[in-house]
């Protein structure tokens, strides 16, 4: 799902929700995901990333954690 907001003084808000299949998680494609999406935001000028979880996701978090967010 991807959610664009666009308010009065031209700022962008992106809501991007990414799910990996069960036969792909903790094979890499979620750091590999991430690590692009960094690059697209930096080139961008984004301002910052939320990252969120369910609280059953160790995986997740994981990933999160070792990337330092």
């Amino acid at each position: 799902m991807l959610r664009i907001a666009q308010e009065a003084r031209m700022t962008v808000s992106v809501d991007l929700s990414i799910y990996i299949h069960r036969d792909h998680r903790g094979k890499g494609v979620g750091k590999q995901l991430l690590q692009k999406l960094e690059e697209i935001g930096k080139q961008n000028n984004f301002y910052k990333f939320l990252l969120f979880t369910f609280p059953f996701n160790t995986l997740g978090q994981s990933l999160y954690h070792n990337a330092r967010y």
